[in-house]
C-alpha cells in the first residue's frame, strides 16, 4: 500500500501579504518588524520539551524551577540567578531547588559552572536557544566537535 503525502496550507498575514506555505515541517514564520527593545525570547526544542513534560522523575516543582531557569536565561543559554533568588521568586525552600538543580544537572539538562562564591548555570542546547542561530552552529562545532555543514 502506497504512503500517501499529506500537506498542510497555512495562510498567514504579514502586513497585509498573505503567504501560502505547503509542508509536513514545523515552520517558523516571524514577522517583518524588528522585535522591540526588551522584549525577552528564545527557541524551543518541541521535541526535547515535550520529552521533558513526560519524564517522570521530573516533578512539578523541578518543572517550576526550569521554567524559571528558561525565563532567566541569556545570550547562549548562560543563567545568573543565586538560589535565594529562585526561593524568594517561587516561594520553594533552598534545599528543594539545590535537589532540583542537581537532578537537573544529572539528567544533563543543566551545566553548573562556579563564578566567584556563586554557581551560574547554562541550558543544554537541545532543548532551547537563546542567542543566534550562527551561535548556536558555533556551539555543536566547538563544544561538541560536530562536523560542519557543507
Amino acid at each position: 500500500m502506497e504512503h500517501e503525502k499529506k500537506e498542510k496550507n497555512v495562510k498567514v498575514e504579514l502586513e497585509k501579504s498573505i503567504v501560502n506555505i505547503e509542508t509536513e515541517d514545523v515552520v517558523i514564520i516571524t514577522p517583518k518588524k524588528k522585535i522591540p527593545k526588551g522584549v525577552r525570547w528564545f527557541m524551543g526544542f518541541q521535541e526535547l520539551i515535550e520529552e521533558l513534560s513526560t519524564d517522570k522523575e521530573l516533578d512539578g516543582v523541578d518543572l517550576r524551577i526550569l521554567l524559571f531557569l528558561i525565563a532567566n536565561m541569556d545570550f547562549e543559554n548562560w543563567i545568573q540567578v543565586s538560589q535565594k533568588t529562585i526561593s524568594k521568586k517561587l516561594k520553594i525552600n533552598i534545599p528543594n531547588i539545590s535537589r532540583t538543580i542537581k537532578k537537573l544537572k544529572n539528567k544533563k539538562i543543566i551545566e553548573v559552572a562556579k563564578r566567584g562564591r556563586m554557581n551560574i548555570y547554562r541550558l543544554n542546547p537541545e532543548i532551547a536557544w537563546k542567542g543566534s542561530y550562527k551561535e548556536l552552529q558555533k556551539y555543536y562545532e566547538n563544544v561538541l566537535s560536530f562536523p560542519k555543514e557543507t
